[in-house]
């Protein structure tokens, strides 16, 4: 395998020989899982538990034969990255939430700063912006965690599977959290 092969040539490698049932799958997902090392480790550690690294593989590997190669854009690496990046963090928080964490997600977490939202020019003068910061004061952690995921496009669907509930709990909680917000909110503009 050479080192300076795309992400995208090495993803579509891994699932034509997936879908052949090639013993070569193998050899090009470790370089893929090469690859995200930097990020597996990261993310084992902050579960405290660097066998997890094996499960957080799992998700770039079911990420990859979900990842819609056809589409044009995943041509280029950034997507794949950014697509890879999000997989891996939510088997992040599902883990996290499955081993009894209850630490609050951070603002500044890394992974944030990191994913196409965080690339775009705004995104600084969006984390300046008093709003967000008035709701993350108004919110209980968890509360501001579920908002935040909505933020950036997880589905109720997502969130549901990642706090391991329904997506009529998630439902619910979001009700509730923008009420919290709109009132508060008010209360804050008169």
């Amino acid at each position: 395998m050479e080192q300076d092969e795309s992400l995208y040539s090495l993803f579509v490698s891994c699932i034509e020989a997936n879908n052949k049932k090639d013993v070569s799958r193998d050899v090009i997902f470790e370089e893929i899982i090469k690859r995200f090392e930097p990020l597996l480790i990261k993310y084992a550690l902050k579960l405290n538990n660097v066998g997890e690294k094996y499960s957080l593989s799992i998700a770039i590997y079911t990420a990859l034969l979900k990842m819609p190669m056809s589409v044009e854009r995943f041509k280029e690496d950034k997507y794949i990255l950014s697509y890879v990046k999000e997989s891996v963090y939510h088997e992040f928080l599902r883990l996290r939430y499955e081993s009894g964490s209850r630490e609050s997600l951070s603002l500044d977490d890394e992974y944030f700063q990191n994913t196409m939202i965080g690339n775009s020019d705004d995104f600084s003068q969006f984390w300046c912006d008093n709003q967000l910061q008035e709701i993350e004061r108004i919110l209980k952690p968890q509360e501001f965690d579920i908002f935040w995921l909505t933020y950036i496009g997880l589905s109720e669907t997502e969130i549901a599977k990642t706090y391991s509930i329904t997506r009529q709990a998630i439902c619910k909680r979001l009700k509730k959290i923008r009420n919290k917000i709109i009132a508060n909110l008010q209360l804050v503009n008169t």
